[in-house]
């Protein structure tokens, strides 16, 4: 038979997916299937349309430029991009009441800190993120005498702290390997310090990729139950119903946290080494929420609103431990100027997914009214992540974690295809399978590229 008649199923219209399908169309094969549970394509890209723009639920940036794969594939296709004015932990400082911090203290302490954030590429002698930041923390203070700026550099730094569990999804930073942020790919930006967003909305690339694909069978609202992989024919059972389907060659693209909740998917199960490698890395919950208002009451020019929190009112405030105190900050969000945007992960996360809208909605404008001590008028428009509980995702993106480099276990293992009879007949691809861009598109994209090369060229 030839090859690129194989019937070839795709689990998952993400965007590895999307790629690993437009990359076998290019090359000649005609019987893909795509197998979606949602009824929609783009898995964790989901752009949110409002009347003057969009706001993006899932994936935001395009992270780097130069030899970024995903930015040179923009702009070879002429998909409008423009800088991101929002800024991600930018803007005005309060403590509760609104009380601004010192601003020599703000600027020395955050500046160490983001040095140390860069010292994490070379760092050797560590075993987590957390540990090297804490680490280089104690060195810092550890001269200061005056008690005062000694709380407000505690302060700042539980604030950064919280801000980089959000950008990377892990609920807490000791659980983060510092092996793999040192393997990540931070790509060059130019001369911009912010990274390029899509002008449109990320389901730009997404409408881009499926005007290819008019060829393939895209089948939505449809959920895999089972791979049965014992024959050099896999076959997928659908929940639901009695429809079993066989195919040569099937590419998982789903995400980890799907993976770490369907354990009976494989049939016969998964090795050992994969199903420990499956339970050993990460897999974070990152929500949002957008709150739209009148008019800003925050200063447009200099960013959004970010939290400050002093010892005393952590022991002395009884909702110290309320969700809302794990939101660092609401950013401004790109192109929408009555528009904050606010990040939260972990276990508060978790939580927040719990409770309605109009909840969130009310306790998040009174923390803004706490924090800022302004008579802030009611938001009057919201919209809410809820990546955790949604059975399609489990999360938000993937993490390495300290103990898979001790088992010597990470993506390259969920990488690694299945064989039958010396036949590659499953394949992974996703965001979790790429070491050097775990947790973004440019990482989901170089996967799905690489699995359909693996096929074409097997």
């Amino acid at each position: 038979m030839d090859k690129k008649s194989s019937r070839v199923c795709i689990i998952g219209g993400g965007v590895s997916g999307l790629f690993a399908a437009a990359e076998l169309s290019r090359s000649g094969f005609c019987n893909i299937t795509i197998l979606e549970a949602a009824d929609r394509p783009g898995g964790r890209v989901n752009t949110y349309k409002l009347e003057d723009g969009v706001v993006e639920l899932g994936a935001q940036w395009i992270h780097g430029r130069g030899e970024n794969m995903l930015w040179k594939y923009i702009q070879e296709n002429n998909i409008p991009v423009s800088e991101d004015n929002g800024g991600d932990g930018d803007g005005e400082f309060f403590y509760p009441g609104g009380r601004s911090p010192d601003k020599e203290t703000l600027e020395k302490t955050i500046t160490f800190l983001e040095n140390v954030h860069e010292e994490l590429n070379d760092e050797k002698n560590s075993n987590s993120v957390g540990e090297h930041f804490q680490k280089r923390f104690s060195e810092f203070v550890e001269t200061e005498k005056d008690e005062n700026v000694l709380k407000e550099m505690e302060s700042i730094y539980r604030w950064f702290i919280q801000w980089e569990k959000v950008d990377t999804g892990v609920p807490d930073l000791f659980q983060q390997s510092v092996s793999s942020w040192g393997e990540y790919i931070d790509y060059e930006r130019g001369d911009v310090d912010s990274d390029p967003v899509l002008e449109n909305g990320y389901c730009t690339l997404i409408n881009h990729l499926l005007k290819q694909l008019t060829a393939v069978n895209i089948r939505y609202k449809t959920r895999v139950s089972e791979i049965d992989w014992s024959r050099s024919s896999p076959q997928i059972k659908l929940e639901g119903t009695t429809e079993t389907l066989e195919f040569d060659n099937v590419i998982v693209s789903v995400s980890l946290g799907v993976l770490k909740s369907e354990t009976n998917l494989f049939h016969p199960p998964l090795s050992l080494q994969r199903r420990e490698c499956i339970e050993l890395m990460g897999f974070g919950t990152m929500n949002k929420i957008f709150l739209g208002f009148e008019k800003p009451f925050w200063n447009t020019e200099h960013g959004g609103i970010q939290f400050l929190w002093d010892t005393n009112s952590l022991e002395n405030d009884p909702k110290a431990s309320h969700w809302t105190r794990s939101i660092p900050g609401f950013d401004r969000v790109c192109n929408q100027h009555n528009v904050l945007g606010g990040w939260i992960c972990g276990e508060q996360g978790a939580k927040l997914e719990k409770l309605s809208d109009t909840t969130i909605l009310d306790e998040c404008w009174n923390l803004l009214k706490e924090q800022t001590g302004k008579n802030i008028e009611k938001p009057n428009f919201i919209k809410v992540t809820r990546w955790g509980s949604d059975p399609n995702f489990r999360g938000s993106y993937s993490y390495r974690t300290p103990k898979c480099d001790e088992k010597k276990v990470g993506p390259w293992s969920l990488a690694e295809p299945l064989v039958v009879n010396g036949i590659c007949t499953v394949q992974f691809c996703g965001e979790s399978t790429s070491t050097i861009g775990y947790g973004t598109v440019h990482g989901a994209m170089e996967s799905g590229l690489r699995e359909a090369r693996r096929l074409i060229y097997s």
